[in-house]
């Protein structure tokens, strides 16, 4: 059949570049445009099957390749833990046959020794046990020696079954805490970590089970009068069940952490400790050794078992035991218990206060003329609550002390002076910010303050208190919030007010007006700071001349408790007072109130900057009295070298008095620490 000539006047059809042109089919015959029609159709109505027989093809080899993947490690988990069982059986079936030998022998050792005997038995049968315990198999014993507990093998430490009733009585509730508290740091940490692809992480399920840990033995360290130290052996069959998932675009993938076993020795010690409840103020937490036992499980559901795949066991134990090291001793991990873990604030200088004399305290509320012209007044100052020092007792309105003291200092240091009366009754307090004078600008500059004594009610200003909730609250938890903004905003309005009141007293004290201070009590004192980053620092110009300044120096703490034998050179007994004596700086102990040869003082100095090259100096004499002719006699001395006090960081020991024919001793606790600039 002939072609039909294309029409010339048509136009010419579309064209892909590249590709063949195409045919009009308006030209061709009706049958063979409509069979075009058709083919066309056909294939439209087919490119969705090929699709769909394309994607599903896709899935089916992709599941297939994980459920090779899959198949090949539970397969691999099988035989391992049929390799297991069958090597616990084999063991099971050798000790089984081992205690069967065992058992033969100790009826024929039996028998034997009836027959010796006539058939008696030699009473309690204990022989018998002995043989059967001593005939076990030496890898039993080993065995059985590991998991027995400190305190049977070891004196030094004791058993802890109290403190194991103990464990057990609170476990739930630190399980509750401890996953609460694992939950709150955990999962921001690993959130902030995740990749991009990561939905979402965290844990689903933690628990420590129900089995709570185990102390084996308990051994406690000889310490000094600020730590405490502790040793204990744990040994923990847990029931630990932890669950993480992670949803990786939109797929679970969970990790189940159970069943973790572990047994080591943990060094606890607490310091410092403080004479304020909870009286720990943190606990610092080591490991003595490596891990004896370590071993956990670790699956991804239905129950593939991780640890079961070559290599993984060691590697993760590697890792675990790696990051443990940073606990391993001399190594710790401190957990604070109290604010500061219990510590003042770092001090970043010391100040030198000169206590000069005071005045018009006569116009003190609730003054009372004494037998000596006006009463008698104790003056204590401090600038931390565990340092105060108290003046020397002065008569009259005007007294003068003239004595010099050191304290350490930083940026919202608070001066308080107290005054008390002869009964050691409170009649007078100043509370005075120190932030200005305490600064690097304000080193070694020497400022007088004349300190108002106001009536103690002025600084007694009771903290707040929290309300007590509503019962009838239709919101518990929004009454709770509302009780815990109230009680903040409370703290902070009470401290600003604080605050304020000791910065007034500050402008007041700098100031001195006379006019302002006619009828206010006031004390004099002269203060100058040295700063731990000053050049200065390492000696001052008067105290401390002549001292090599590359000698490391310290605080010297010493604390004089008491002595015996405390005579004269003639064995009379006097009212003793000791003075401790080192780098320019000196301290007198307040005299008995009778005469006696075992006084008790109990009084703590604070020596600062001293050199490891002095000497302390420990004079007995008696106390100076206008009535008595036997007032300052000499009573013995001793020197102690700093240094030796530096090595074993604290002393307390019993040290003879030397200069005299007798047999006294003082007992003093003297205790050196490093300052560090």
């Amino acid at each position: 059949m002939a072609r039909a000539p294309i029409a010339m006047g048509a136009p010419a059809p579309a064209s892909t570049p590249g590709a063949a042109p195409l045919i009009d089919l308006s030209v061709l015959d009706p049958a063979m445009r409509f069979a075009g029609d058709a083919s066309y159709r056909a294939i439209r109505a087919l490119a969705p099957i090929a699709r769909d027989a394309y994607d599903t093809w896709c899935v089916l080899v992709l599941g297939t390749c994980v459920g090779l993947v899959l198949g090949v490690l539970f397969v691999r988990s099988a035989r391992l833990a049929r390799e297991a069982r069958a090597k616990a059986t084999a063991a099971a079936k050798k000790l089984k046959a081992s205690a069967e030998k065992l058992t033969a022998s100790a009826k024929k050792l039996k028998e034997l020794k009836k027959k010796n005997t006539g058939g008696g038995d030699d009473g309690d049968g204990d022989g018998g046990d002995e043989k059967t315990y001593a005939g076990l198999p030496e890898e039993v014993m080993k065995v059985a020696l590991q998991h027995l507990p400190k305190w049977t093998k070891q004196p030094d430490h004791s058993r802890t079954a109290w403190l194991n009733k103990s464990i057990d009585c609170f476990w739930p509730g630190l399980d509750t805490a401890a996953s609460q508290c694992i939950r709150d740091s955990v999962e921001p940490m690993l959130r902030t970590m995740m990749p991009s692809f990561v939905n979402w992480i965290g844990f689903e399920k933690i628990t420590l089970g129900p089995t709570p840990l185990v102390v084996g033995g308990a051994k406690t360290h000889g310490s000094n009068s600020e730590d405490a130290m502790l040793e204990l052996e744990i040994a923990w069959t847990s029931g630990v069940d932890v669950i993480l998932s992670a949803y990786v675009f939109g797929v679970r993938i969970p990790i189940r952490l159970h069943d973790v076993q572990l047994k080591t020795t943990v060094r606890l010690d607490f310091n410092p400790l403080v004479d304020e409840l909870p009286c720990l103020g943190a606990v610092d937490v080591s490991l003595l050794d490596e891990l004896a036992l370590l071993d956990f499980g670790l699956t991804i559901p239905p129950g593939i078992d991780l640890m079961a795949l070559p290599g993984v066991q060691q590697l993760v134990k590697h890792v675990v035991r790696g990051s443990l090291k940073t606990m391993t001793y001399p190594e710790k991990m401190s957990c604070p218990i109290m604010t500061n873990s219990g510590h003042e604030p770092r001090a970043t200088g010391m100040i030198k206060l000169t206590a000069r004399g005071g005045k018009n305290f006569e116009k003190m509320v609730g003054y009372k003329k004494g037998m000596f012209g006006g009463e008698q007044y104790v003056v204590q100052v401090s600038t931390r609550e565990r340092r105060k020092i108290r003046l020397s007792r002065k008569h009259g309105n005007d007294p003068v002390w003239g004595e010099l003291n050191y304290f350490l200092a930083h940026e919202d240091t608070v001066l308080a002076v107290v005054l008390y009366d002869k009964g050691m009754r409170v009649v007078g307090r100043c509370e005075c910010a120190l932030g200005p004078l305490v600064t690097e600008d304000a080193a070694g500059e020497s400022r007088l303050l004349c300190l108002p004594i106001e009536p103690p009610e002025a600084y007694e200003c009771e903290p707040p208190k929290r309300r007590q909730p509503d019962p009838d609250a239709k919101d518990p938890a929004a009454d709770w919030q509302a009780i815990k903004t109230e009680f903040e905003l409370a703290t902070q309005t009470h401290a600003m007010k604080a605050a304020e009141l000791r910065s007034k007293t500050l402008v007041r004290a700098l100031k001195g007006d006379e006019n302002e201070m006619r009828d206010v009590p006031t004390l004099q004192c002269e203060l100058e700071y040295v700063s731990f980053r000053s050049p200065e620092f390492g000696s001052f110009r008067t105290a401390f001349a002549g001292v090599n300044r590359a000698t490391p120096k310290g605080i010297l703490t010493v604390f004089v408790d008491r002595a015996s034998s405390a005579t004269d050179e003639n064995n009379r007994v006097l009212r003793p007072v000791a003075t401790c004596s080192v780098a320019g700086q000196s301290y007198t102990t307040a005299a008995p109130k009778m005469m006696t040869s075992t006084p008790r003082w109990g009084e703590t100095f604070l020596f600062f900057n001293v050199s490891v090259e002095e000497k302390l100096t420990v004079t007995l004499s008696g106390a100076e009295a206008k009535s008595s002719k036997r007032g300052g006699e000499f009573m013995g001395e001793f020197t102690v070298p700093v240094r030796e006090i530096a090595m074993d960081h604290e002393v307390y020991d019993g040290y003879e008095l030397k200069g005299l024919k007798n047999t006294g001793q003082v007992f003093c606790r003297l205790k050196f620490t490093f300052m560090q600039g």
